[in-house]
């Protein structure tokens, strides 16, 4: 079971060290903010992501035993970095929009790209991504 779950929408999970757990670091589930996290040396995976619309926003996950971000739903993961997780550096079940993360080791799908292309089209997510980014940008800059 995992201990680090959060279950709710729109909380600010932040600030955190996440680390040597026997599970996956956090679980994630709804719509919360999640950001400035180190996420170390889990069992598991590092952030499982399940949920809609969360932006994921700039944590560090490294060392775990499964993939650094498992992102089960339609969420923003941008600007994270992250290195030496077991599997895969991001690994996206359902489409979301990934872009500026700077974690080493593959980004995979289990969707063919264009099929997932299709997908954030539908979902309004494949266009606008300079401004999106632009956006969280500001918005970190005045977190700090």
């Amino acid at each position: 079971m995992d201990r680090n779950l959060c279950n709710g929408n729109w909380n600010e999970i932040n600030s955190n060290q996440v680390n040597q757990n026997k599970a996956n670091g956090m679980f994630i589930y709804g719509s919360n903010c999640v950001y400035g996290n180190t996420i170390r040396g889990n069992s598991l995976e590092g952030l499982f992501v399940a949920g809609c619309n969360l932006p994921v926003i700039p944590n560090v996950i490294d060392d775990n035993g499964g993939n650094g971000i498992l992102n089960f739903g339609a969420n923003a993961v941008t600007l994270n970095m992250g290195s030496g997780n077991n599997l895969f550096g991001i690994i996206l079940a359902i489409p979301g929009l990934v872009a500026g993360n700077f974690v080493d080791g593959d980004i995979a799908s289990e969707m063919p790209p264009l099929a997932m292309f299709n997908k954030l089209s539908e979902l309004g997510l494949a266009v606008g991504v300079e401004q999106l980014l632009s956006e969280i940008g500001n918005q970190l800059f005045s977190l700090i």
